[in-house]
């Protein structure tokens, strides 16, 4: 800050670079900050476009009431939901704001066990029958537990939905699941277990369609 003669008649502003004002009726001039631009490289720009569709998507969770599985699993790991699914699932994003692994993504992870044998038994329209071993559990599952499914459809890559009119129970060994009417584009289904009170949830099995 420099202190200048009263040659500029009452002015007050900026000229350039510099910026001119008064104080105490003397007229100063001062340097205006200079602001570096922010020019991000390659691979910080592919972090930053992962970690933007990252949350996107789980934004969407939240409107499927898969809230409650990240943050039980965030109290486990000392950290928010939002943390906890970001360190579960950042790696299957690219840079352009999609998705690169649907096979790794993760819609629910947890305690219970994904059982054996897991397949897609049957398609008809847009209904699915899934099949599953009732043979094997450990003593934390119980026949009980409830068949769930998550799905992805290729068209809206971050917007995830539960699939609708799932029915089934661990110990039945066969489930069904309805996909979005008139379905012909891909999907990615994610089917999991969710205890009988709500409170424990399962990994989940992933398929594509």
């Amino acid at each position: 800050m420099a202190k200048v003669g009263n040659c500029l008649g009452g002015f007050s502003g900026k000229i350039g670079n510099v910026v001119y004002y008064y104080c105490n009726g003397n007229l100063y001039a001062r340097r205006r900050p200079y602001r570096k631009m922010l020019v991000r490289s390659k691979n910080q720009q592919l972090w930053q476009n992962r970690f933007s569709a990252c949350i996107s998507f789980y934004r969407s969770l939240n409107g499927v009431c898969l809230k409650p599985i990240w943050e039980k699993l965030g109290k486990l790991m000392s950290v928010n939901g939002l943390n906890a699914f970001i360190a579960s699932n950042i790696q299957t994003f690219n840079g352009e704001m999609g998705i690169s692994n649907y096979e790794e993504i993760h819609f629910s992870k947890g305690v219970l066990k994904v059982p054996m044998g897991f397949e897609i038994r049957e398609r008809k329209g847009n209904k699915l029958k899934v099949c599953w071993d009732t043979g094997w559990q450990t003593s934390l599952d119980a026949g009980t537990d409830r068949l769930c499914a998550g799905v992805i459809y290729d068209d809206e890559p971050l917007r995830p939905l539960l699939a609708e009119n799932v029915t089934g129970i661990r110990s039945e060994g066969i489930g069904m699941i309805e996909l979005r009417e008139g379905t012909t584009k891909c999907y990615h289904l994610y089917c999991y277990f969710m205890s009988r009170d709500g409170r424990c949830y399962s990994g989940d099995k992933y398929f594509r369609g």
